[in-house]
């Protein structure tokens, strides 16, 4: 029997879905995405920004044959961080070697490596597509054709696929987890966190920030005002940022002229702003603070026929950097049950909500409160973390990795890792709350 699998949303989770499920025989997949095939659309648009694979990312990737070699040619390896306060260096991270890459580069070498080993005989991909709704007992679901240049969307572009197993990859507003968990006595959450965000993109680069941002490096600042900026150089030259700021801060709100924007830069990160052209400091002016999003839920799948991952299932602050790592690991233990149990899906999705379901709050818990945000406190963090790192080098036989380091450099399970550091995150926890309500 000829399993056909619909997989709603193109993302990183999505596609290397794909990828291990066509390793199985008797495997069709179908794949639908809203939006337009980024290796033909050369915009760069807002799901163009840095991610940081780390070791149970590229451990996901690895099981597909010469997968993780693309990955790492396409990004940089990335063996430390570098944070600075307010341009003076504050302190420096070594740690086992990660991988830097755009999102959007990474979906392209996914698309790519699966594209040439499959062809349309067991693969299909429906870029332009909305998911509009699913029949879950006919196990049919409706999408509708659209187009990246109108708002247009003709009734009779609509179609109907009907499958034996339907995936929601897409997303923190997912339309499929709605379908799924409307009328179920699932526990569900989705709310926005106190951060916000905007990216900011350099492409051609000046003496000053070549120098400062070496590659293979990861490297944050944080202003006086409580702006923190990540960023980190590609292999193209370019750079990817990210600024995050609370919610109820307004500095990022405030500008209307590219002359604020550079003003701001170049008071707050010097080296950054060298870089920064016109036309970027005028779209920065113009570009609005997006929220971040969390999703919580104590079930992913729906019987035997529908199921959610990645940040559909269990959408993350970017804090610790485990978004894409999480949602990637998603399809690895999946993998893994489908091995058990011999694709027998009605065992295989119960299983998988029981095991991820604890995992996935772990590490919610992890991105919420792992970093302090009052300053005295993140000082604490500092010295605890230099001093755990010096006690496992000299004896690793008798203290563990921190917590903190556990999380990027391990495939130790994120549930482990909350045990582990709960009575920190406890703490984080009261003083984040206590620091929230003031401001």
């Amino acid at each position: 029997m000829t399993n056909k699998v619909l997989i709603v949303g193109a993302g990183p989770s999505g596609i290397l879905l794909a990828l291990y499920l066509l390793r199985r025989p008797d495997y069709q997949v179908e794949i639908y995405e809203l939006r337009s095939d980024p290796r033909v659309n050369p915009q760069v648009g807002a799901s163009n920004y840095p991610l940081i694979l780390c070791q149970r990312g590229l451990a996901a990737c690895r099981q597909i044959k010469g997968l993780e070699s693309e990955i790492e040619l396409a990004g940089i390896g990335i063996e430390g961080a570098i944070c600075f306060n307010n341009s003076r260096r504050r302190y420096r991270s070594d740690r086992q070697k990660l991988v830097s890459i755009n999102r959007k580069t990474l979906v392209m070498t996914l698309l790519n490596h699966l594209e040439k080993n499959y062809g349309s005989d067991r693969l299909k991909i429906h870029f332009e597509h909305r998911y509009l709704q699913t029949d879950l007992e006919q196990k049919q679901a409706e999408f509708e054709q659209v187009s990246s240049s109108t708002n247009n969307f003709p009734k009779q572009t609509r179609i109907t696929a009907p499958y034996n197993l339907l995936i929601g990859s897409d997303g923190v507003h997912s339309r499929v987890r709605k379908d799924c968990l409307e009328g179920s006595e699932t526990n569900f959450e989705k709310k926005p966190t106190h951060l916000k965000y905007k990216t900011l993109f350099l492409n051609s680069l000046s003496a000053d920030t070549t120098t400062t941002l070496e590659l293979g490096r990861v490297y944050g600042w944080r202003s006086p005002d409580g702006v923190t900026l990540l960023a980190s150089r590609q292999r193209d030259r370019t750079v990817g940022c990210t600024l995050f700021v609370s919610d109820r801060q307004k500095t990022l709100d405030q500008f209307h002229t590219k002359e604020e924007v550079l003003n701001f830069f170049n008071v707050n990160f010097e080296a950054i702003a060298s870089s920064i052209s016109p036309q970027e400091a005028e779209d920065f002016s113009q570009r609005g603070l997006a929220p971040i999003w969390t999703v919580s839920c104590d079930s992913y799948h729906y019987r035997d026929s529908a199921l959610i991952i990645g940040d559909a299932a269990h959408a993350i602050s970017p804090s610790i950097g485990q978004g894409c790592n999480s949602a990637l690991e998603d399809v690895m233990v999946l993998d893994s049950l489908l091995d058990r149990y011999g694709d027998d899906w009605a065992k295989v999705l119960p299983k998988y909500s029981q095991s991820r379901v604890a995992d996935a709050h772990a590490v919610r818990e992890l991105a919420d409160h792992a970093l302090p945000l009052t300053k005295w406190m993140f000082i604490l963090f500092i010295i605890r973390l230099t001093i755990n790192r010096t006690l496992h080098r000299l004896f690793p036989q008798l203290f563990s990795l921190p917590f903190f380091d556990l999380i990027p450099n391990t495939t130790v399970a994120y549930s482990e890792i909350h045990r582990s550091a709960q009575h920190w995150i406890a703490l984080v926890k009261k003083t984040n709350e206590r620091y929230l309500n003031r401001v």
